[in-house]
């Protein structure tokens, strides 16, 4: 596995020396250098904007809004510089073997990121973030460039450009920032940038409907469908099926509201004051096309004839099958696997697939212990054993409960009630009760939903069902009412408007519950995923973890989590962990959640579990396992901060 990682990530290594030769300072450039055509394969100062323009790509990734970038080549033991036509060239070694005539050679390129004996290049990107004016300078992270060699390489492309005195570099680490420090080169930290940001691509694309405003804390309660472009104050902790979103406050990539525009390929975009956006207010009720894409968005009135005919392009083609096993029992853990997902559902089934892999992992990362599956049995016995299942046939049947979304709400919560209120089997409560106690160590447990309605092919079902805490110790906390509340989730009024929309045959739903023990006390709660959301190109992890308990990808208004991207190499190679911190959490800004040692331990479990599920869920559309993306969910718990790996699903 790590020599196809590395094969793979090869193409972003140049090879390399690490003395430091004395050269004279030149001149700053005062003209343009390019001829204003788009000829040049590089250029040797960029003198003015044409020169930028020539040359200009997009950065290495979005994580940090609008911006554009130019590559550049230093050779450490000439003083040479190339400004490469990034656009042509996508990654430095191409450049360097096409145009300077360096050997192919995937082994001599491996020492680029160590200043060790034999370096002869540095690579790196000027990067121009559009808001805040502000240009930076960026090595790949991981490159463990000395300080003397940064300080060479900054004074050059100061030198070099235009823009030289306002050029600011930035570390992706906290030993990149000593060692700039000891250079003594002006930074930028990402928070920095970030806070200057005005415009946030969060899923691209396009979308047609009607423009409407909706305050956040409001926004779940609304009728609002698939013809809707939703302005909302802030960021809403549930979205429904809409059209589009514009959240007025930035968001981060493991938001709930992005999962779920991700999931459903909803256009997602972040603008600064859009609440109040004078272009925003004026189509507000009207018809709308809406753009968003990395480099910005557009928004302009559109026709009833475009929207119509977009909303027809869109309708879903063939629905997912959903497949029902009723045989009834608990499922212990030792039985949970892939192929128990008929039966017990997506996040049971996939749970017992994480134990496996937990156990084959010397100690490195655990799953939360006292695990078990009520499967859909139990669900459908309970709604049959009270008649709930002739209300279901019932609604299912009215035309009116179909086309009235108002009264569609209003069943459905009568429907939940009905199943919360109903009593549990008794024989099923002391089966659930004696797995419990046989676990020995916990009785505060997590019941989690568990359904045959997602991690479909086309249905992700992400975020759409609900989980609750039951505690044999706390009278408050009944298991009963746990048990009760999980199968009501099953039609929480947007799992249900969500199936609707991509045809899924309501009547063959079920819902079965994954139990394992509760993390009162967790030090950390975070969400990774194995696919680089910023730039798909290059194999990455996108790490997104929070302080205790509070929540990811559903935080309280104004919170923000610590964002890390991790760039996979086998981290013996190099000196210190590859990792790209975009920003700290809002609740420590002055320093990070995740220590080097857990970050490394935290991706060597993604690589197992991407790996993994790979071979077990891919599909022909996925070439390679470091490209396969999982959603994986995690937790540092104790004073010895063990990981926990408590759910992983595969990404749309």
């Amino acid at each position: 596995m790590k020599r196809s990682i590395l094969a793979f990530l090869l193409w972003l290594l140049v090879a390399c020396d690490t003395s430091v030769t004395s050269l004279p300072p030149r001149p700053a450039p005062t003209a343009c250098t390019s001829d204003g055509t788009d000829t040049a394969s590089f250029l040797k100062r960029l003198g003015c904007a044409s020169d930028w323009e020539a040359l200009e790509g997009k950065p290495n990734d979005a994580g940090y809004g609008v911006a554009s970038a130019v590559k550049f080549l230093f050779r450490l033991d000439s003083g040479f510089i190339w400004f490469i036509d990034s656009r042509r060239y996508e990654v430095h070694r191409e450049f360097a073997m096409r145009v300077l005539g360096e050997p192919d050679d995937p082994t001599a390129w491996t020492a680029q990121y160590r200043d060790t004996p034999g370096r002869r290049y540095v690579t790196g990107t000027l990067v121009h973030y559009q808001t805040p004016d502000l240009w930076t300078m960026q090595i790949f992270p991981g490159d463990n460039l000395s300080a003397p060699h940064l300080k060479q390489v900054f004074q050059i492309l100061k030198d070099s450009t235009w823009f030289g005195p306002s050029l600011r570099f930035l570390p992706h680490g906290q030993a990149t920032l000593l060692r700039a420090q000891e250079a003594g080169i002006p930074t930028v930290t990402s928070d920095a940038i970030h806070q200057g940001q005005v415009y946030q691509c969060m899923n691209a694309g396009e979308a047609w409907g009607t423009l409407v405003r909706v305050g956040s804390d409001t926004l779940s309660t609304g009728s609002l469908g698939h013809g809707d472009i939703v302005v909302t104050d802030g960021i809403p902790n549930d979205l429904p099926v809409v059209g589009g979103i514009i959240t007025s406050d930035f968001q981060t990539p493991l938001s709930h509201v992005n999962v779920l525009s991700t999931n459903r390929g909803t256009p997602n975009m972040a603008l600064r004051g859009a609440w109040n956006d004078p272009q925003l207010r004026s189509l507000e009720g009207k018809l709308v096309h809406l753009s968003v894409s990395l480099e910005g968005y557009r928004i302009e009135a559109a026709s009833a004839r475009d929207v119509q005919a977009y909303h027809a392009s869109r309708k879903p083609s063939i629905a997912p099958s959903l497949l029902l096993d009723t045989t009834p029992g608990l499922v212990p853990l030792a039985t949970l696997d892939h192929q128990a997902f008929a039966r017990v559902g997506a996040k049971a089934s996939n749970f017992g697939e994480l134990a496996r892999l937990a156990q084959a992992s010397n100690g490195l990362w655990k799953v939360p212990e006292g695990g078990f599956a009520i499967p859909f049995a139990a669900y459908q016995d309970h709604l049959r054993r009270h008649g709930i299942d002739r209300i279901v046939d019932s609604l299912l049947s009215d035309t009116l409960f179909l086309a009235n979304t108002a009264l569609r709400r209003k069943a459905l919560l009568q429907l939940q009630e009905r199943i919360m209120a109903a009593p549990v089997d008794p024989a099923l409560l002391d089966s659930v009760t004696g797995a419990i106690r046989r676990n020995g160590a916990h009785v505060r447990m997590r019941f989690r939903s568990s359904t045959n309605a997602e991690d479909l092919e086309g249905f992700n079902g992400a975020g759409l069902y609900s989980s609750f805490t039951g505690d044999l110790a706390d009278p408050k906390k009944p298991i009963a009412d746990a048990i009760r509340k999980v199968w009501a989730s099953l039609w929480n009024f947007r799992a249900f408007e969500e199936r609707e929309h991509y045809g899924i045959e309501q009547r063959r739903v079920r819902m079965g519950v994954l139990v394992h023990r509760s993390f009162p006390d967790e030090g950390a709660n975070g969400v990774a995923l194995t696919r680089n959301l910023y730039n798909p190109k290059v194999f990455g992890y996108v790490i997104n973890v929070q302080q205790g308990e509070t929540s990811v990808v559903s935080p309280p208004v104004g919170v923000t989590s610590e964002q890390i991207l991790y760039y996979p190499f086998d981290s013996a190679t190099f000196l210190e962990p590859s990792t790209e911190l975009l920003s700290h959490s809002s609740l420590t800004p002055d320093q990070p959640i995740l220590q080097a040692n857990e970050i490394i331990a935290l991706a060597k479990a993604l690589g197992q579990i991407q790996t993994h599920f790979f071979h077990l869920l891919g599909s022909t559309r996925t070439i390679h396992a470091v490209l396969y993306g999982m959603d994986v969910e995690f937790k540092l718990d104790g004073t010895d901060r063990t990981l926990y790996i408590k759910q992983a699903r595969p990404l749309p």
